[in-house]
């Protein structure tokens, strides 16, 4: 619960648009799906959706079976107020992805902003749990951590960094990395933070 009023209340009193992880577009993972070679006709869930542009490119380039998930019922109401006549083409789940069944399965799980704020190994492995059992045979996932030489915290929240090690040591064999992308991001003050990318397939 503590966590869920945290993020409702940087949505509820902050310019969405004025903080450290806004994207004004998502370009990257755009080019990520389209190099794993997805369909357009896939079903993509966005972990820790917040109020990210990234439904809107996923929009764009022709995706109509996608959920958002996210702790903050204020985020996803100003991506639905962005998305205008767009808005009903997304589902939209508020919940936790550590204590949480979901309504389907999918073939792209996209994290860019949950899995790094997840600092206790139960609630690391319950949500990589859930990943594996939501996703369709041969499904992939791409999720985005700050590098180990990137930020150490987030919205005044500690984060766990990622490199492909740490990354192989906590899915523990359940999902394969099969590629690392580093990318660096620069924030709307114009600073920069490394991320690392993984793109994961179930074995």
């Amino acid at each position: 619960m503590q966590r869920q009023e945290h993020w409702e209340t940087v949505y509820q009193t902050k310019d969405h648009t004025k903080v450290g992880w806004y994207q004004p577009s998502c370009d990257t993972l755009l080019e990520l799906i389209q190099k794993i070679g997805l369909s357009k006709e896939v079903s993509v869930i966005d972990i820790g959706a917040g109020a990210s542009t990234f439904v809107d490119g996923l929009i764009e380039y022709g995706f109509k079976n996608i959920t958002l998930l996210d702790l903050s019922n204020e985020a996803l109401t100003i991506t639905k107020k962005r998305l205008k006549d767009k808005a009903h083409i997304p589902n939209y789940l508020v919940e936790d992805i550590t204590a949480v069944s979901l309504p389907q399965r999918y073939d792209l799980w996209h994290d860019r902003a949950a899995f790094h704020f997840l600092l206790d190994e139960n609630e690391q492995q319950s949500y990589i749990q859930t990943m594996c059992n939501s996703l369709n045979p041969q499904g992939y996932a791409i999720i985005g951590t700050f590098a180990v030489d990137g930020p150490d915290s987030c919205s005044a929240l500690s984060i766990q960094q990622y490199n492909r090690e740490r990354m192989e040591e906590v899915m523990d064999g359940r999902i394969a990395i099969i590629d690392v992308i580093e990318n660096i991001h620069i924030t709307p003050s114009g600073g920069e933070q490394k991320f690392s990318f993984f793109i994961l397939k179930l074995i």
